[in-house]
């Protein structure tokens, strides 16, 4: 099994117990909207930190140190005329 398989397999596991968990609060915990919503907002963060590393790592850098240059970067680009 290559890399490309193992990250998918981490991509499709966190999928499915996000959806699980989600169906969880709703069906059995009664949860309203606005929990559903938060809950998909963090997941979407979580996501993202984890797609910055793998793309961090790709590249041979450290993951959190790869962060603050994105953020920088893109600061620059957008005060260039």
């Amino acid at each position: 099994m290559d890399q490309a398989d193992k990250w998918r397999r981490v991509d499709l596991t966190l999928a499915i117990s996000a959806a699980v968990i989600v169906a969880y609060g709703v069906l059995v915990l009664d949860w309203s909207v606005f929990v559903v919503v938060a809950l998909f907002c963090v997941l979407k963060l979580v996501f993202d930190v984890a797609s910055v590393s793998k793309a961090s790592i790709g590249k041979g850098r450290a993951p959190l140190l790869s962060v603050p240059r994105l953020i920088i970067s893109q600061e620059d680009d957008a005060t260039r005329p």
